[in-house]
C-alpha cells in the first residue's frame, strides 16, 4: 500500500482503548510493526504505531474519543494514509508527560506513583512513535484511568549517540533508555511522587525577570536573607523532593520593628521578587466591620482563591500571597479588648483555622506587619503559623550608606549631587534614622536646595538664569539634619544639655575619677564581646550633681540612643501608665544597636515616702526586672541610675542588681569651694580672696548643685560688701558650714 483514503469510526473493544494505537482491520495488508502517516483534509498530519483486529472494516481506522478529539476528526471523515520509513525517525531520549485523570468524578487526592508509571507505559509503548500534543490514555494498577499529553520530547541520532539531542523535536520514537518524565496538567488536581516528576512540575517561585540588585532595600541584606532561606528556598525544589524530605513550606512571615524601617518596602519587593498569584494587600483595619459575622467573611474571602486552587491542583497548585499591614489592630491578644462584641477574638479564629485549621492550605505565604509584636495573640506567631518572625531595626551605619546612595542615585546620574557630599559622613551623622527618616533627609535637602534659587519678595519668582546648575550640596544636607529631620528613636541632646548648663566643673579629683570610670563602661558597654549590659549607680547626698554627672558620662559615650526618665517627666501618669512609659524607653532603646537609659532620682520613681516606708512596689519589680533583664541579641544597654538614699535601695534588693556603683562627694574643702568660684565667675579676684580668708579653716559639708544656686543668688545683690555677706548667709542658712 502506497498511499490510500480510510474513513474514521469507533475503537471497536475497550480492551484496545489504552493500546495508544490506531487500529486497522487485520486483512488489510498492513504489518502490526509499521508506523502509518496520516493526513486530514486540511493538509495536517501526524504518525501513529498500528494494532490489528478483527473487528474493524476494511479501508477504515478504529480511534477512541481522545484520539478523534486530540486529531479533531469526526466519524467517517475521509483521511489520507501511507505507511511511513521506520528507520528515519528519531529515538526520543527523554519524553515529558503531563497527566490529568479521564474522569473528573473518579479523581484521587493520593499521589501517584512516578517511577511505576514511568516503568508500566516504557514496557507497553516500546518501539511506538510519540509526537508533541499526542493524548494518550493510561491505566496505572488499581488508579484510577489516566490521559498523558506529550509536553515536550527530546531525540537523539542513536541509542548510544548522546552527543546530538534535539532539546525541541516534535517526533520520537521510544526505545528501552527513554527517560519518561510527568508533571501534572493545571487544575488537574494530579499529586505526584517519586523520581520521575518533571523538574518543569515545579514552578518555578522566583520571577525569572527578577534582578536582585535592583531590590532597592537598602541596609536589610542580611534579614532578606534570613527570609530567603527560611520562607523560599523550599520552594525552588521540585514536589517531589520536598515529599521525599517531608517538608512543609512556611506560611507565614511577620516582620516588626519602629516605624519607617522598611517593612512596608520589603514585603512589597518580596511580592515582586516571587512568581506568584497577584498578592492581595490589606491594612488590618480594612478587615473589621460593624455588620455581624462581616470581619469573618473578609479573613475567608482572602483565601478563597488559594482554597479553590488547592482543591483542583494540590501540591502543584501557585503560591498565594497575602500581606497584611497593621496586623496588630486586628490580631489583638484574645480577651484582652472590652468592647463586648468579641469580633477582634473572632477574626483570630478565622484567621487561625484558614492557616492551620483542619483543611490546611500549603500554597498560601502570609507576610504580616506590625510595630507592636507584643500586642499580636501568641497563637498565631507559633510554628505553622507566622513562623519566621524577623526584626526589621534601624539601620547601622553600613545600612545607613546604602539607603543613602539608593536614594541620591537619581541626583548623582543626572549631575545634580554636589561632590562635596560625603555619603559615608551623612551616614555617620544620621544615627538612629531609619529608613523613612534619611528618605526625609534627602527631601529636605533637595526642598533646601531648590529654596535657594527662590525669590520671594512682593511675588514668587525663580531665577531662571542660574537654575541649571542646581545642584544638592553638603550645606544643604547640614541644614536639614540640624532643623528639618530629627530620628524619632534617639537623642535628643537639647534635653540632655539642659542639664549641664554650667557644664561639669572637676572641682576634686573624685569627679574625675567618675567620669574617667563612667568613660570606661561606656566602652565596655560598645565594645566587649561577652558584656551586654552595663549598669552603673551614682549616689550621693542631694544637690551633689550626680544627674549631670550621669548626663555627662551618656554623652559622652556617643551612643545613638539616650533618653532620660525622671520623675517629672512621670507625674502625670497613673500607675500603670508610669511603668507602661518607662517599658516604652527601655524597649525603644533595645531597637538601636547600643544605647543608654538614665534612671534619675530611683527612690522618687518609685515613689518612696519616708512616713510610714510606703512606696510602688509595682513600680519597684519593674525597675528592677529592666535592670536585670539582658538586652536582646546583638543589642547593647548601658543603665545609669542616681539615688540620694542608697540604703533604701539596698533595703528593697535593687542596690545589689547594679554591675558598678560609684558614689559622688560633696563639697567639703574652702578650697574646692574657692576653685569653684572662680569657675563661676561671680565675684571680682578682689572679692575671691576676701572669701577666701573668710571661709578658711571652715568645716563645709555642700553639694555642688546647692553651691552653684548660691554663686548665682550672690551674684544678684548690691555691692562687694552685701555679696559677699549674701553669700556666706545662704550658704550658712543652707547648712553648709559646719
Amino acid at each position: 500500500m502506497s498511499r490510500k483514503y480510510f474513513k474514521i469510526t469507533k475503537c471497536p473493544e475497550a480492551s484496545l482503548a489504552t493500546a495508544n494505537r490506531i487500529i486497522v482491520s487485520d486483512k488489510q495488508g498492513i504489518s502490526d510493526k509499521a508506523i502509518i502517516n496520516v493526513t486530514k483534509n486540511n493538509g495536517t498530519s501526524s504518525i501513529h504505531s498500528v494494532i490489528l483486529s478483527s473487528r474493524v472494516n476494511l479501508d477504515y481506522l478504529g480511534l477512541t474519543l481522545v484520539d478523534r478529539q486530540w486529531l479533531e476528526v469526526p466519524l467517517d471523515e475521509q483521511v489520507l494514509v501511507s505507511i511511513e520509513n521506520r528507520s528515519t525517525k528519531k529515538l526520543a531520549s527523554m519524553v515529558l508527560l503531563s497527566v490529568e485523570f479521564l474522569q473528573k468524578a473518579k479523581a484521587t487526592k493520593n499521589p501517584l506513583n512516578t517511577d511505576e508509571m514511568a516503568q508500566q507505559f516504557a514496557m507497553k509503548h516500546i518501539e511506538q512513535p510519540v509526537q508533541l500534543h499526542q493524548r494518550l490514555v493510561f491505566t496505572l494498577t488499581n488508579n484510577p484511568t489516566l490521559v498523558f499529553t506529550v509536553v515536550k520530547i527530546s531525540t537523539t541520532e542513536g541509542p548510544l549517540d548522546m552527543s546530538k539531542i534535539d532539546e525541541n523535536a516534535k517526533v520520537g520514537v521510544l526505545f528501552q533508555n527513554t527517560e519518561i518524565r510527568f508533571e501534572p496538567a493545571k487544575a488537574s488536581g494530579v499529586q505526584l511522587k517519586g523520581s520521575a516528576v518533571g523538574t518543569e512540575s515545579s514552578p518555578n517561585v522566583i520571577n525569572p525577570n527578577w534582578d536582585f540588585a535592583q531590590m532597592g532595600i537598602g541596609g536589610l541584606n542580611d534579614e532578606f536573607s534570613d527570609i530567603f532561606r527560611r520562607a523560599f528556598a523550599s520552594r525552588l525544589f521540585p514536589s517531589n523532593i520536598i515529599a521525599d524530605l517531608g517538608i512543609k513550606h512556611a506560611k507565614g512571615i511577620l516582620l516588626y520593628g519602629p516605624p519607617g524601617t522598611g517593612k512596608t518596602l520589603m514585603a512589597r519587593q518580596i511580592g515582586k521578587m516571587l512568581n506568584t498569584r497577584k498578592p492581595k494587600i490589606v491594612q488590618g483595619p480594612e478587615i473589621l466591620s460593624k455588620m455581624v459575622g462581616e470581619s469573618e467573611a473578609n479573613v475567608r474571602a482572602l483565601f478563597a482563591e488559594a482554597e479553590a486552587e488547592e482543591r483542583q491542583m494540590g501540591a502543584n497548585s501557585g503560591l498565594h500571597m497575602i500581606i497584611m499591614d497593621e496586623l496588630d489592630a486586628i490580631c489583638k491578644q484574645r480577651g484582652s479588648t472590652n468592647s463586648g462584641t468579641g469580633v477582634h477574638d473572632t477574626v483570630v479564629n478565622q484567621l487561625l483555622s484558614k492557616i492551620d485549621g483542619v483543611e490546611q492550605l500549603n500554597n498560601i505565604l502570609i507576610i504580616g506587619m506590625t510595630n507592636r509584636k507584643d500586642m499580636i495573640d501568641d497563637a498565631l506567631l507559633r510554628p505553622g503559623r507566622l513562623e519566621i518572625h524577623m526584626e526589621i531595626s534601624l539601620p547601622s551605619e553600613q545600612g545607613r550608606v546604602e539607603i543613602l546612595h539608593i536614594h541620591t542615585a537619581t541626583m548623582k546620574k543626572s549631575g545634580r549631587l554636589d561632590p562635596d557630599v560625603n555619603i559615608e559622613e551623612l551616614a555617620a551623622l544620621t544615627k538612629n534614622f531609619s529608613g523613612a527618616e534619611i528618605e526625609g533627609l534627602v527631601r529636605a535637602a533637595q526642598s533646601s536646595s531648590l529654596n535657594s534659587y527662590v525669590t520671594a519678595t512682593s511675588k514668587v519668582e525663580i531665577n531662571q538664569e542660574v537654575y541649571k546648575q542646581l545642584k544638592v550640596n553638603r550645606g544643604h544636607f547640614m541644614h536639614s539634619l540640624e532643623h528639618d529631620v530629627q530620628p524619632a528613636f534617639g537623642s535628643n541632646l537639647d534635653d540632655l544639655n539642659d542639664y549641664l548648663l554650667y557644664g561639669i566643673i572637676p572641682w576634686s579629683p573624685g569627679i574625675s575619677k567618675i567620669l574617667q570610670e563612667g568613660d570606661l563602661y561606656g566602652k565596655q558597654a560598645a565594645n566587649s564581646d561577652r558584656t551586654t549590659l552595663v549598669s552603673l549607680l551614682l549616689e550621693g547626698e542631694n544637690f551633689t550633681g550626680k544627674t549631670a554627672l550621669a548626663v555627662k558620662i551618656a554623652i559622652n559615650s556617643g551612643f545613638p540612643f539616650t533618653k532620660i526618665i525622671t520623675p517629672g517627666k512621670l507625674v502625670e501618669l497613673a500607675d500603670m501608665a508610669k511603668i507602661r512609659a518607662i517599658y516604652k524607653i527601655f524597649t525603644d532603646a533595645y531597637k538601636s544597636e547600643v544605647s543608654c537609659v538614665i534612671l534619675d532620682g530611683i527612690e522618687s520613681l518609685i515613689e518612696y515616702v519616708p512616713i510610714g516606708m510606703r512606696f510602688n512596689m509595682s513600680m519597684v519589680q519593674t525597675i528592677m526586672t529592666l535592670i536585670k533583664n539582658l538586652p536582646p541579641r546583638g543589642k547593647k544597654l548601658m543603665i545609669i541610675a542616681t539615688t540620694s538614699n542608697p540604703n533604701l535601695l539596698k533595703d528593697i534588693g535593687l542596690r545589689q542588681h547594679f554591675t558598678h556603683t560609684m558614689t559622688v562627694p560633696l563639697v567639703q574643702s574652702s578650697t574646692n569651694l574657692i576653685e569653684i568660684i572662680d569657675t563661676l565667675q561671680v565675684f571680682t579676684k578682689e572679692e575671691t580672696e576676701d572669701l577666701k580668708n573668710e571661709l578658711k579653716d571652715v568645716n563645709l559639708r555642700v553639694g555642688i548643685k546647692k553651691l552653684i544656686d548660691i554663686c548665682m543668688t550672690a551674684k544678684q545683690a548690691g555691692d562687694s560688701d552685701t555679696k559677699k555677706a549674701t553669700f556666706i548667709n545662704l550658704l550658712n542658712r543652707a547648712g553648709g558650714i559646719l
